[in-house]
């Protein structure tokens, strides 16, 4: 854990708040031996990530119940906000939620926003193209991601808001656009069991996680509220928002209580 984390967690304790910092899989000590650092050698490597932080999540949430702790709640930033939404769709109880500069979907942040740049598109295209991929992913029960991909790229035209991101012009990108719809939208998800204790922060000008074009957090879980940083982006707003991110998870924490005390 970077000492940046421990200060975030630091500051909390001065407000009763205690912590679990939990370690990505694949991040810091828990990734593999031949990878370099937080850049993952498989896409399919982050739906393994995502699993197991829900399953660890909810077990630690359950935990922390038994030790008498009370309320409860997630809080991530980035992809970490991501993940605890994720976890929080299957608490069995009503949990406080503070994602961070992260949204409803994983799906443009990987073919539209910044990250999309870091993708190894070429080694996905000739792998995605290959027979025996394709065989493979046919065999799986159930599996349509083939012929959506190539029904998207059959219906591309000007009036597709896949055409108006100006983003999605080729197959691999199509097929990693729908297994991220697959795995990451929350829409696929059950809702939280109380949307009122979610607070989302974004930032007005976040170039890695792009919002338009996809349901907003108050679509997918009606009576969520979302708060702003105006005018900046997503690195800056990480940098310069902690205190905002603490006063929202004392306040949802603080709602939790006040509901079902």
């Amino acid at each position: 854990m970077e000492q940046r984390e421990f200060g975030f967690a630091n500051d909390l304790m001065k407000s009763n708040i205690s912590s679990i910092l939990l370690q990505n899989p694949f991040y810091g000590s828990r990734k593999p031996r031949d990878q370099f650092r937080s850049s993952l050698i498989n896409v399919s490597d982050l739906f393994i990530m995502g699993g197991a932080l829900v399953a660890e999540c909810n077990f630690l949430l359950k935990w922390a119940r038994q030790q008498g702790y009370w309320p409860v709640g997630l809080a991530g930033v980035s992809m970490g906000g991501h993940m605890a939404c994720l976890a929080c769709t299957n608490s069995p109880e009503p949990i406080a939620l503070v994602p961070c500069l992260s949204w409803t979907t994983a799906s443009t942040v990987f073919v539209q926003g910044t990250l999309s740049k870091s993708v190894s598109w070429d080694v996905l295209t000739m792998e995605l193209l290959s027979k025996q991929f394709q065989d493979g992913i046919r065999e799986i029960p159930g599996c349509d991601w083939l012929d959506r991909s190539y029904e998207m790229e059959k219906k591309l035209n000007d009036n597709s808001p896949f055409s108006a991101a100006k983003c999605v012009v080729s197959f691999p990108l199509q097929f990693m656009y729908v297994l991220m719809e697959e795995f990451t939208n929350l829409c696929n998800y059950p809702a939280p069991k109380d949307t009122r204790l979610i607070k989302n922060i974004i930032a007005e000008n976040d170039g890695y996680v792009i919002r338009a074009g996809v349901p907003t957090m108050q679509q997918v879980w009606p009576g969520t509220t979302v708060e702003i940083i105006k005018g900046m982006g997503h690195v800056e707003a990480y940098l310069a928002s902690h205190t905002l991110f603490r006063r929202c998870i004392r306040e949802m924490l603080r709602k939790n209580q006040e509901l079902y005390s």
